[in-house]
């Protein structure tokens, strides 16, 4: 009983792990598209400036 109590317990802290690994993720999925996003707003600005030249 004792050994599937601590399974129960190592498998609780894997899941609160896997959580917070998918959390990181996300974020860094998000600051992923925003930095892309920046990346075609100045390429759109750089080819402005350069037609206007």
């Amino acid at each position: 009983m004792r050994r599937l109590t601590s399974l129960a317990e190592d498998m609780n802290f894997m899941k609160g792990e896997m959580t917070t690994l998918k959390q990181g993720q996300e974020r860094h999925e998000k600051i992923l598209e925003s930095l892309a996003m920046r990346l075609l707003e100045q390429e759109t600005e750089l080819r402005e400036l350069k037609r206007i030249k």
